[in-house]
């Protein structure tokens, strides 16, 4: 296959992190041809597809799928939609990035598995905390012992998200993130020290609900 040839991209969800994505994307415009947008709110399509120059919008994705034929699509609608939506892309030949959290269940992790060994495609999910020059630095140092080895990691994280973030109706439930702060913050810290240190001997957590239900 042509390596040189351009990767054609489509983004399903036109919501807050979905500017990121088209933003990275038109970063490497010289490597990638974004083909379409699909969004199932057809002002925000259109308000989307404006403000970043996409001519081929859709509010079906077996539309956009057949017609556009993406190479890769970012999923970045709410967790809950990310297993139904992967599965129907991966089946129509296009490999998938999805948001955070990417799935629900080890269930879900197995068919998905499953899947990339019938298609040739691959699904996987945002982290980007492993590719920072400090992450790299900080993996070189484990991997080396330079300061012993690590025997033991604590994840705390400290981010503030006001009453607004929380009032977008998905969030912070289980029917539709898949959880809460644990799955829309933490897990970038959890992903961080599973990819440090490798696979978990002994997990211990607590969690409380603090303030907003």
């Amino acid at each position: 296959e042509n390596k040189n040839r351009m990767i054609r991209a489509a983004i399903v969800g036109t919501g807050f992190v979905a500017h990121e994505h088209i933003q990275a994307l038109q970063r490497a415009r010289e490597r990638v041809e974004v083909v379409g947008a699909m969004e199932i709110n057809e002002t925000a399509l259109h308000t989307f597809c404006d403000t970043y120059g996409i001519s081929s919008r859709y509010t079906d994705l077996g539309k956009l799928l057949k017609e556009t034929r993406p190479d890769i699509v970012h999923i970045c609608t709410p967790p809950a939609l990310h297993f139904d939506l992967g599965v129907q892309c991966m089946r129509a030949g296009a490999w998938v990035l999805a948001e955070k959290p990417a799935l629900g269940s080890l269930r879900e992790v197995d068919q998905i598995r499953q899947i990339e060994k019938e298609t040739g495609t691959f699904f996987s999910s945002v982290y980007q905390w492993r590719f920072g020059s400090a992450a790299g630095h900080m993996k070189k140092l484990i991997e080396e012992e330079t300061m012993g080895k690590a025997l033991v990691a604590v994840s705390q994280t400290y981010w503030y998200r006001d009453a607004d973030y929380y009032a977008v109706p998905w969030r912070g439930t289980w029917s539709s993130e898949l959880g809460g702060a644990s799955v829309s913050q933490g897990i970038h810290a959890n992903d961080f020290f599973l990819w440090l240190l490798g696979d978990w001997e002994q997990v211990s957590a607590a969690a409380d609900t603090l303030d907003r239900n």
